[in-house]
């Protein structure tokens, strides 16, 4: 992918993968950092919220925009 497009297209799966780490894998770090729990747990309720909605998740629309823009 070239131009900016393609480069906010990349910075937006990284986000968008870190964010489905966190959520998957954040309870592990609020047994080592517990005030980790006062975004994890409100990040799990949301993506919990997403999945029984069947609502999609804002990063996606955003990510498939710039992707469309890059070619």
């Amino acid at each position: 992918m070239t131009g900016w497009y393609g480069l906010g297209a990349d910075l937006v799966v990284l986000i968008h993968t870190g964010v489905v780490f966190f959520v998957v894998l954040g309870g592990v770090l609020v047994f080592r950092w517990t005030r980790v729990a006062c975004v994890h747990w409100p990040s799990v309720l949301w993506a919990v919220g997403i999945e029984w909605r069947g609502a999609g998740c804002p990063l996606t629309p955003l990510e498939k925009w710039l992707l469309r823009h890059a070619g």
